[in-house]
């Protein structure tokens, strides 16, 4: 059943309600924060990924493809801390997970092991073609000076 949860519930209330348990609490809070954490990295993908297309230097491409690297391991450790919540419920808090009860993860997880999957695929793809084009390998004058290395000094 769906409820509203409280995040920073005051110590009377964690020492009178048995359905609340410190470390669950914790596992919680861990995923909101890893979630908004990579909600902001697949943005910040998203919008390096479109300037790389603008100005298609070689170093964009790869800032690009780290950041679809962080955001894929964030998602990870979404996921990881979601697993390791439903073992901690079901070795600990047997009326949440009763021992006869049979779980499976629902569409959500799945979608989020989909979306970890794109963004690597993203990161090797923005990385693999992330190669300086010089001369004449360049698409146009402008970028092969683009990607000339500038020397500073005299």
């Amino acid at each position: 059943m769906c409820r509203a949860h409280e995040m920073f519930p005051s110590e009377e209330k964690l020492r009178t309600d048995p359905s609340l348990d410190r470390t669950i609490i914790n596992y919680t809070r861990t995923e909101m924060f890893f979630s908004i954490v990579s909600v902001m990295l697949m943005m910040m993908g998203f919008l390096f990924s479109i300037y790389t297309f603008r100005n298609p230097r070689y170093m964009f491409k790869r800032l690009a493809a780290g950041i679809h690297f962080l955001s894929c391991s964030s998602v990870v450790v979404v996921m990881e801390v979601v697993i390791n919540s439903i073992h901690y419920e079901k070795a600990h808090i047997p009326f949440v997970h009763p021992k006869s009860a049979i779980y499976y993860y629902g569409f959500s997880f799945w979608l989020g092991w989909c979306v970890f999957a794109c963004n690597l695929i993203s990161s090797l793809a923005f990385l693999l073609y992330s190669k300086k084009r010089k001369g004449d390998k360049a698409p146009t004058e402008e970028m092969a000076m683009a990607d000339e290395p500038t020397i500073i000094g005299r």
